[in-house]
């Protein structure tokens, strides 16, 4: 009886994963089951995954057609001319086709005056923070009188 149980338990396993899309979710618990996606991300919220959804932040236009995909852009404005809609391009006055942003601070690298500072100059003293010898401290000068690196304004 043991047997015939795990036979039918398998079978019933085989059947699921050759009805599902082989990305782990079945049924109803899957929201794109024809096709793999198995991060199931849905944008918009309206039950189709972005992986089948022809318009992935439900704005009227399909994504083919949108230079937002996932961010609601209606009127397509791109002040810049290189692609990406104003609503989701990290550089909306600057081309900056490929929306490059080396520190991950949401500023495209082509209009980030500190590229490599997350915090971008955080003291506020035009020096950024990534060579910037008391990043925390205002010091435009980079003082350091005793030559270890640390800038004067923070040296204990």
């Amino acid at each position: 009886m043991k047997n015939k149980t795990l036979q039918l338990l398998v079978l019933l396993l085989a059947v699921g994963f050759l009805l599902s899309c082989g990305d782990g979710h079945f049924g109803g618990l899957d929201n794109c089951p024809e096709l793999f996606n198995p991060d199931q991300i849905d944008t918009d919220g309206d039950g189709d995954g972005n992986a089948c959804d022809l318009d992935d932040d439900d704005d009227g236009l399909p994504d083919s057609a949108d230079n937002c995909e996932i961010d609601v852009n209606i009127d397509q404005m791109d002040v810049d001319s290189d692609g990406w809609g104003d609503a989701c391009d990290n550089c909306p006055d600057d081309d900056n086709p490929t929306q490059g942003d080396a520190d991950n601070d949401s500023l495209g690298d082509v209009c980030d005056s500190c590229p490599d500072d997350a915090d971008n100059d955080i003291d506020g003293d035009m020096v950024c923070g990534d060579v910037d010898n008391c990043p925390l401290v205002d010091n435009p000068g980079q003082e350091d009188g005793d030559g270890d690196g640390l800038g004067d304004a923070c040296d204990p």
